[in-house]
């Protein structure tokens, strides 16, 4: 593995210098998390009846999400107190600080969640707002967790104001922003109008989510032209549009207006905007979210694979702060050959590995183990020399995506989006120039089978017979023409 000194665009807390690995709730249990289960997946991890532990591979992060908190026991049916505790469901959690200390005593990591969706809230104003944000933090810290995922449901959407909070208490947490993809690096100021109930609009920073539409979006209209159409639209009860001015006088590119029901999403841009300026905290996190939820089914993994795009091709994914198009539905897809291309997409695009299967469940354990526990693959996910890696082809039936590794060596991964087999055809030159230098000579390893295959020639790799759904995974190293190569 080659590393690289970069400069340091994320938060410096000297956290996730690769892809972290590890495992979260939600996609396994939902809001039904329990103590129980977490300690039972914590089990698991450390289990090495199959040869050795997924601990043992680096997964050491594991991380409860929403559904831990007592809703409506606290003040006007929040979960924190008057105080601003939070508020634990102990029928669910008996001791939430005996769970860390379990992960801790087996050489795990144990990750929390706040700004939660279930039950969430934003009731809160002034010093009470502040309040509530200091003793969550404080509730952090007295717990003993390592990890932090902050969801965009609740009010405290402030991503630099909770670093500068953990910052002050102690110890560096691994911090995950959970935007939704709304929030991610480089994301502009949205500008928000609602309908007072006086006439007239009260302006807001922030955006609103999808759907709720009044009306299509009206492009490349004015401030005014907007304005206007929502006032004479009935079911218009609010307005959004992407701009750093809050009336501004050029041409907005799409204004969006909103029925009463679309969601409201607080963001001040001027914290906790990346301006990618080198500064210390400059993303005040160590892995984002590109992407809304995914779910268990093959479209949702290709739609949120192409949400990491733009990062890749800007080269804002690396160490320190990834590009992370949500948890792997490894283990609860169709069937393990989409497992197998689902985990290979997440390793070539320098994703975080974050399971989310049912981990003490042994059946589903056995059917993911040699996908999940692929050291070549793995090694793969780990590596950085320069670029998280990028998408190199998109077509219908398939996509072909490429990564460095270094010392003129680079992963190539092809997955089929195909309902019949197919043979793609990759150029090595349109991996990188390097593979095609005269005098060199350039050699291909399967790391699905663990295969070395010899050289390539004619300045073309081929996979051929690729099932519906499945991948490819090689590496491709270049070396002078006299090196001695295998032949497969």
């Amino acid at each position: 593995m080659e590393t690289l000194i970069v400069a340091n665009l994320a938060i410096d807390n000297g956290l996730a210098r690769s892809p972290p690995l590890g495992w979260r709730s939600w996609n396994a249990y939902g809001g039904g998390v329990t103590q129980a289960k977490m300690e039972a997946v914590m089990e698991a991890f450390v289990d090495d009846s199959r040869g050795f532990s997924l601990k043992s591979l680096g997964y050491e992060l594991v991380g409860l999400d929403d559904g831990w908190q007592a809703c409506g026991a606290g003040v006007n049916g929040s979960f924190h107190t008057a105080s601003g505790e939070p508020l634990i469901d102990t029928h669910k959690f008996a001791d939430m600080g005996a769970m860390v200390t379990k992960a801790h005593t087996l050489g795990l990591k144990a990750g929390w969640y706040l700004n939660n969706c279930i039950c969430n809230e934003h009731e809160f104003t002034g010093a009470m707002a502040e309040r509530v944000q200091r003793q969550d933090v404080a509730a952090l810290r007295r717990f003993g967790f390592d990890g932090l995922k902050l969801d965009s449901c609740s009010q405290w959407n402030n991503l630099t104001r909770w670093n500068e909070l953990i910052n002050a208490s102690g110890k560096p947490i691994l911090l995950e922003n959970c935007h939704q993809g709304g929030l991610d690096p480089g994301s502009r100021q949205w500008q928000t109008y609602v309908k007072a109930a006086v006439g007239g609009y009260t302006h807001k920073l922030g955006y609103l989510s999808a759907g709720h539409d009044a009306s299509p979006p009206l492009a490349n209209t004015t401030f005014d032209a907007c304005e206007a159409a929502c006032t004479a639209l009935a079911t218009c009860a609010a307005l959004c549009f992407e701009s750093a001015d809050a009336q501004p006088a050029s041409t907005i590119a799409k204004c969006y207006l909103k029925q009463e029901h679309a969601g409201f999403v607080p963001y001040d841009a001027s914290d906790g905007h990346c301006n990618f300026d080198g500064s210390a905290n400059d993303c005040p996190y160590n892995f984002y979210r590109t992407s809304g939820d995914i779910n268990a089914r093959w479209p949702s993994m290709l739609a949120n694979l192409a949400t990491v795009v733009k990062f890749l091709d800007a080269n804002t994914s690396r160490p320190g702060a990834w590009a992370y198009p949500d948890m792997l539905e490894v283990g609860r897809l169709a069937n393990v050959t989409e497992d197998r291309t689902h985990f290979g997409a997440w390793a070539i695009a320098s994703a975080p590995l974050i399971l989310g299967f049912d981990a003490s469940d042994d059946k589903v354990m056995d059917r993911v183990w040699p996908v999940i526990t692929n050291k070549e693959v793995l090694h793969v996910s780990q590596s950085y020399a320069g670029s998280a890696g990028r998408r190199i082809t998109l077509r219908v039936a398939h996509q072909v995506w490429a990564k460095p590794l270094g010392q003129q060596s680079f992963a190539v991964f092809v997955l089929s989006n195909s309902s019949v087999p197919i043979t793609v055809s990759v150029a090595l030159g349109d991996i990188d120039p390097t593979l095609n230098a005269s005098g060199s000579v350039v050699v291909a390893r399967d790391l699905h089978a663990h295969k070395d295959l010899g050289v390539v020639t004619g300045g073309v790799w081929i996979a051929s017979a690729l099932a519906p759904h499945d991948s490819r995974f090689i590496t491709l190293e270049a070396g002078p023409r006299d090196k001695t190569v295998p032949t497969g």
